[in-house]
């Protein structure tokens, strides 16, 4: 509805498009706040539209003298009977509680759940602004958010769905393979043993070897030029 901003008036607002020059308020009045709850005793609004599609004139006093208010949970509505008996029915939309507007939107939630079963937090959050897909606030979305997600709305993390495949800890496979965690990080970044990665660190959780898992060769130096397969 247009002008409906303009309601609560102080001095110096400027009157909208078309009525540059008009007064806003007059006499003694001049200066004064109108305040829009109530809508017992307005003056010089202005702009307002009618309904024969016209708009009402800058510097006329208007004066309510019953006024009913009502509220929903999506619209603030006030029923005026004003002189001569006419009516008045405006409505506004209500505005949005914090905690609403920082909701994060049903269908954000369910690509952020899907994708971290592929993705770390950081790269969720890309491939969501990659989409389009912004937060309640309408504000791309960083790991950190992401993370909030996650723990907000009990969302489980990456690492924990990896460790429901069967994923292995650095510990675990250093222990199957029976060397250390250093060899292990040395084999997975050769591409001798592999994994995902759960977190922006880099961190990573390992495939088991199967059946043919590296070896080193007896009393040589555990690194990747002494790796083989054990037969």
């Amino acid at each position: 509805m247009p002008y409906l901003d303009r309601v609560t008036m102080r001095p110096g607002s400027p009157a909208p498009e078309g009525h540059q020059g008009k007064p806003t308020a007059s006499g003694a009045g001049a200066g004064r706040n109108i305040a829009w709850e109530g809508f017992a005793n307005a003056r010089d609004l202005g702009g307002l539209p009618t309904r024969d599609g016209q708009v009402t004139r800058f510097g006329a006093y208007i004066r309510s003298g019953d006024v009913t208010v009502t509220r929903t949970s999506d619209t603030i509505t006030a029923h005026a009977r004003l002189r001569g008996g006419q009516t008045c029915t405006l409505s506004l939309p209500a505005p949005r509680p914090g905690w609403a507007i920082r909701q994060t939107p049903p269908g954000v939630l369910t690509a952020i759940d899907d994708l971290l079963n592929t993705r770390t937090s950081a790269e969720t959050a890309s491939t969501l602004n990659d989409r389009g897909l912004t937060s309640g606030e309408d504000r791309p979305y960083t790991r950190t958010m992401v993370d909030r997600v996650i723990r907000g709305y009990h969302l489980r993390p990456r690492r924990d769905r990896l460790r429901d495949t069967g994923l292995l800890t650095l510990t675990e496979i250093a222990a199957e393979l029976g060397v250390s965690k250093t060899t292990v990080k040395d084999w997975y970044h050769a591409g001798i043993v592999t994994g995902q990665r759960y977190n922006h660190k880099g961190e990573v959780l390992y495939d088991p070897p199967g059946p043919n898992p590296p070896a080193l060769h007896q009393g040589r130096r555990h690194n990747t030029a002494t790796c083989t397969n054990a037969t």
